[in-house]
């Protein structure tokens, strides 16, 4: 009995981490700074090419809107996933726009099922 238990409760994580971070990519494919902020912890490591600090999420919202503007979403997928002990989840994946190709990563932690990016990074591919 313990272990069905333990099995739907893992079973659970999986599913509220993949949904979550399923609408993540969503907002990402889909340059939707607003609702991506909304997942930030309230001060993010940001870096979009050579541009980076730890900024609220005012700011931050700011910062992928003039991103996304400049270049706008054209595909994006997730090449690999992870995580470790402490709750903190990896993402990284591929953004193409018309005129670059850049390398994201997002740091996250699961939060009352709620997934809290803690830090986000779009690097130029070379």
């Amino acid at each position: 009995m313990r272990g069905v238990i333990l099995s739907l409760l893992l079973f659970t994580i999986v599913l509220v981490k993949g949904q979550n971070l399923e609408t993540i990519n969503n907002y990402i494919l889909n340059a939707n700074a607003e609702s991506l902020t909304n997942h930030f912890s309230k001060t993010i490591d940001l870096s979009i090419i050579d541009q980076e600090g730890i900024y609220s999420q005012t700011q931050a919202k700011i910062i992928l809107d003039d991103f996304f503007q400049e270049y706008p979403p054209a595909e994006y997928t997730v090449k690999h996933t992870g995580g470790n002990k402490n709750n903190t989840h990896f993402a990284i994946g591929k953004l193409v726009s018309k005129t670059k190709i850049f390398r994201t990563h997002i740091l996250y932690s699961l939060i009352d099922n709620k997934l809290e990016i803690i830090e986000l990074r779009f690097e130029l591919e070379e």
